[in-house]
């Protein structure tokens, strides 16, 4: 996430069954306070990754995807 000057950067690991969604920080890093907090849902048959920013001033969100199924 990028705002303005400041920064947050995170490794968060999001499993779900269908139903459920669990989003664990694994690691996350920024410039004084954290921009957002990270969460998860599950919509129809879809996962979303959803962004809740502490802040309404405009923000670049970018996500890489890394997908395991088991």
């Amino acid at each position: 996430i990028t705002q303005g000057s400041a920064y947050q950067v995170g490794k968060y690991l999001l499993i779900h069954d269908g139903t459920t969604v669990t989003v664990v920080e694994e690691s996350a890093i920024a410039t004084g306070d954290m921009l957002g907090s990270i969460s998860g849902a599950i919509s129809g048959s879809n996962v979303e990754i959803k962004v809740t920013m502490n802040s309404s001033s405009s923000a670049t969100v970018t996500t890489i995807v890394d997908k395991i199924t088991v």
